[in-house]
């Protein structure tokens, strides 16, 4: 089936990339040219301060004026770090 958003872009054509926000540090995924529905990144690596507790993940599509947020999410890191005291 075919699908688009409220802007008409098809889900075919996405260019997505991905934001993640953690301890006032933001870092971009490389976007995705023409992604689908199952876009992958492969040899990107993020490094965030150790004392980061949550990262927020945001999936954008990129287009030329204003990109489109599709989903968001909060990942508590406390739960793979362990306790530190």
């Amino acid at each position: 089936t075919h699908k688009s958003f409220k802007n008409g872009t098809s889900i075919d054509i996405l260019g997505p990339y991905i934001l993640f926000v953690g301890s006032s540090r933001q870092q971009r995924s490389k976007t995705i040219k023409r992604g689908g529905k199952t876009p992958v990144w492969e040899g990107e690596e993020f490094i965030f301060n150790e004392s980061c507790r949550q990262i927020k993940i945001t999936l954008c599509d990129e287009d030329l004026f204003q990109d489109d947020v599709i989903g968001s999410a909060i990942v508590d890191l406390s739960k793979f770090i362990g306790n530190t005291n």
